[in-house]
């Protein structure tokens, strides 16, 4: 916890889907907290995969999912330098803390496309993980999902390109088990 007069910037929540930091400030000394904050976002937008930023207080959006770049562009054009996170700082009465999460966009339409798959709802399944796809051309995961998806509606040569996909993207050992297996039944099937 930050003690006064201390601005901190703390990575609250990492998962295979989400980065979460947290920024606490009394807003006297925000900026050195602001920029490690758009370093660490830097950083990992870098890397290519997340794609939007949720601002939240309180649990509560503050903002819409922004784009990152779209965040990243107002940060250096708005308020003549303030930028909208110090905008957002400046707005805090007292000490207090804001969420800053990104978001993968493609993870996001993955889970939807499994929540369409596990309601029986095929079609939209297909659209979503299609869509995840667009957004995200390496995802193995949702190259295998959509082969399964192929595979439960016929189109066996279709499932055979998505698994092919699977096993070009797949970097963990129980993907490319399942990727494998998969190929293996659909093999059987012919």
């Amino acid at each position: 916890m930050a003690k006064d007069g201390d601005d901190l910037v703390e990575q609250i929540e990492h998962d295979d889907d989400n980065v979460q930091f947290r920024v606490y400030t009394d807003g006297k000394n925000s900026a050195s907290s602001l920029t490690e904050l758009k370093r660490r976002i830097q950083n990992l937008v870098q890397h290519g995969r997340y794609n939007k930023v949720r601002i939240t207080r309180n649990g509560k959006a503050i903002l819409p999912d922004l784009p990152v770049g779209a965040l990243m562009a107002m940060e250096v054009a708005t308020f003549f330098g303030a930028g909208l996170l110090r905008g957002l700082i400046v707005n805090v009465v007292g000490r207090t803390f804001f969420d800053v999460e990104l978001i993968d966009e493609a993870d996001e339409r993955y889970r939807a496309a499994m929540k369409n798959f596990m309601r029986g709802d095929i079609a939209a399944a297909e659209a979503q993980m299609e869509g995840a796809l667009k957004i995200n051309p390496m995802l193995a995961k949702g190259y295998f999902q959509l082969a399964v998806i192929r595979k439960v509606q016929g189109d066996l040569p279709g499932a055979r390109a998505a698994l092919s996909e699977a096993q070009k993207y797949a970097k963990g050992q129980k993907l490319k088990k399942r990727i494998l297996e998969e190929q293996t039944r659909i093999q059987d099937i012919t």
